[in-house]
């Protein structure tokens, strides 16, 4: 088995499920395309995997299962292609996908199309086969959808217990899913509709006014809206988008200098935003990061004058004047007013990184400020930007952006030609 790593865990797993829920549970392997079972699966399930022929479908079955529950977030209920009922979770360390676990073989009481769904299916077999897997079949354990869905919730619980996924991956899984599904009801919609570009800065500042009086469905409501006509207009291009969603970061930028916040804080601010979304590397991350932005200066808008920000936000304020600093955690301990577990705890909730890759974050994002300017040199960068050395610089920077920082130099470049020409 390739996922030897993770053996031990998953036989863990499996072991807990069945011991408390008194079912069968399988665990499909999509490297091996193979399974592993713990505890008896009912008759027309074993009789399938025994089966080189129906095994097959089943592997189908359990592969389209092991995306689909990735792709959500969430436990995935199905039927197999024999139309029995089955619930899954994508098992997926360290966000790499190697399965589904999943609990099956049901048939709903209230189903009547299973038996012809089963006979379409298996019209090849030799009809002495096919009348005893069909009696299998007519035995299926009966389960409600109130049951399935229950199965399904406790195997993403189980597997949030043992280790083996992450409770925050996959709820952003979960919450990208919801986007992308608001955004494609909005799209469906606009259909063939031409958007200008005024309406779309009209739509933006929209967008951005409704956001202090909207609640949290409300925000994500008007973010998909804006986003549907933003990738409409862009025909779902990556760098078009990104050009778009500009506008309204800036539009941020200019609401936060008219409530009285410094003109550097809030365009260090944009820049960060900015950045963000520049190190997107998908279209559906580009669309999420910038719903979290939207939430973040919604909230921050709103706060009462004189409460004091949060633990995150202070410590990314403090790394962005002092970045050029021997930075320590002990440091930014002092400087914020907080523990230094309270500061790993938060940095890596709220920004999904930890202290040292936030700081080399912000390194690097002021590091290519200074390289577009094409005045210092390198070893003059790196010694500005708080790097030990020239090559210690270039070796993170070429980490960060696949380009070592004369490449990414040459490209920030531009001639008077190709500013002039239209």
């Amino acid at each position: 088995m390739k996922n030897s790593r993770h053996d031990r865990d998953i036989s863990f797993f499996l072991d807990d499920v069945h011991r408390h829920t008194g079912h069968g549970i399988l665990f499909y392997d999509r490297e091996e395309r193979n399974f592993r079972v713990k505890g008896a699966l009912p008759p027309f399930c074993r009789c399938c995997l025994e089966d080189a022929w129906l095994s097959e479908r089943c592997r189908d079955v359990y592969e389209e299962a092991s995306r689909n529950a990735l792709l959500t977030g969430e436990p995935f209920h199905y039927t197999c292609w024999a139309g029995l009922m089955l619930a899954a979770v994508a098992l997926a360390p360290f966000t790499r996908c190697i399965g589904c676990a999943a609990i099956g073989g049901f048939r709903a009481a209230s189903e009547a199309g299973s038996q012809a769904n089963f006979s379409d299916a298996t019209g090849g077999l030799i009809p002495p086969k096919k009348a005893r897997i069909a009696g299998l079949l007519a035995e299926a354990p009966p389960i409600s959808s109130t049951q399935l869905r229950g199965l399904g919730a406790y195997l993403q619980d189980a597997g949030f217990a043992s280790g083996l996924n992450s409770a925050g991956y996959f709820r952003r899984r979960h919450e990208i899913y919801l986007q992308q599904r608001a955004i494609a009801e909005v799209s469906h919609k606009l259909g063939a509709a031409a958007i200008s570009p005024s309406a779309l800065v009209r739509r933006a500042n929209g967008l951005i006014a409704g956001l202090a009086r909207a609640d949290g469905e409300r925000r994500r409501r008007l973010c998909a809206h804006y986003l549907a006509m933003v990738l409409h207009a862009s025909k779902w291009d990556m760098v078009r988008l990104k050009a778009h969603l500009r506008v309204p970061l800036a539009l941020l930028a200019r609401d936060a200098i008219l409530r009285g916040e410094a003109w550097t804080d809030a365009a260090r601010l944009e820049r960060r935003f900015m950045e963000r979304l520049d190190q997107a590397g998908t279209i559906e991350d580009v669309c999420y990061l910038f719903h979290e932005i939207l939430v973040d200066c919604a909230l921050h808008a709103t706060q009462p004058a004189g409460l004091r920000p949060p633990v995150s936000e202070r410590v990314v304020r403090w790394l962005e004047s002092n970045y050029h600093k021997s930075v320590t955690l002990e440091g930014a301990s002092l400087a914020v007013g907080a523990s230094a577990p309270s500061i790993i705890k938060h940095i890596k909730r709220d920004t999904g990184k930890t202290f040292h890759a936030l700081l080399l974050e912000i390194r690097i994002s002021e590091a290519k400020r200074f390289l577009a300017s094409a005045v210092h040199d390198l070893s003059s960068i790196a010694q500005q930007c708080g790097f030990y050395d020239q090559s210690h610089f270039t070796r993170h920077f070429r980490k960060a952006t696949n380009l070592t920082p004369g490449q990414f130099r040459r490209l920030m470049t531009i001639s008077e030609k190709d500013i002039l020409e239209p």
